[in-house]
């Protein structure tokens, strides 16, 4: 049996193990998605870490510009010329 979890347009299919099974059929299922559980986790992990460099890099540009716009409203401080926006 295998039980489905949605994670934004991914299907991850979980092995469940069955309970009427030989121990060493169980040790071999248990081992089997445990290895699968890595794979998932480690495809995860790297879906976030691709999110938040995605964010981090977002945030850099958008505090680039707040410091640029803070520059040129400290070049105009002060000034009494007409100033055009």
């Amino acid at each position: 049996m295998t039980q489905k979890h949605f994670l934004e347009g991914q299907v991850y299919s979980v092995p469940l193990i069955q309970p009427d099974l030989r121990r060493e059929e169980t040790i071999h299922q248990i081992a089997d998605a445990l290895q699968y559980l890595e794979t998932i986790s480690a495809d995860i992990f790297t879906r976030v870490s691709l999110n938040v460099e995605k964010n981090r890099n977002h945030l850099q540009a958008v505090t680039d510009r707040i410091k640029l716009a803070q520059a040129r409203i400290d070049k105009i401080k002060g000034s009494r010329k007409a100033i055009k926006v």
